[in-house]
This record gives structure tokens, sequence and C-alpha cells, in this order.
């Protein structure tokens, strides 16, 4: 299960993606894995994603951005705030 509001098609403002995760981590209920996409700018809000119900986080958006900035080094490719200290 993907918690996304990416194509959401709702008049009006959709809810923020970590504000709907625990509803839906609760309701699936592990039957599935449940993966957060959209809003994640950083480790913090991995991990916050992660307590709240999250198997895992989608991260093509900071991953593409490192990529498009550094090319395809084999390090150093993100934001500083990705890399291992």
């Amino acid at each position: 299960m993907v918690v996304s509001h990416r194509g959401d098609r709702r008049p009006g403002p959709a809810p923020a993606t970590v504000d709907a995760l625990p509803p839906v981590a609760s309701a699936v209920g592990g039957a599935c894995p449940v993966l957060l996409d959209g809003g994640v700018r950083g480790g913090g809000d991995v991990l916050a994603a992660l307590a709240l119900g999250a198997d895992a986080v989608l991260l093509g958006p900071p991953v593409l951005h490192g990529l498009a900035v550094a090319g395809r080094r084999p390090s150093g490719w993100g934001p500083r705030r990705w890399r291992p200290a």
C-alpha cells in the first residue's frame, strides 16, 4: 500500500501524507507493506514515517535532485543531510 497525495484530483487541499499514514497503517494491520511517498525532505522525515507505521519510505525526488547536481558519482551524490556523518 502506498500512501501518497501524488495525482490527487480532489478539490481543495489534500491531507499531508504523514497525517494520513497512521490510519492507513492501522487499517492495513500488517496485511501488506505500507510505503510513504511525498513530503520527505530529510532523515528526520524518514524516521517519523517509520515511527508512524510506514514499512519503507520512497525517496525519488531527493535522489534525482542529487543525481542532477552531482551526476553519476558513486559517493557524495545527495544533499549533505542525506550523507552519513
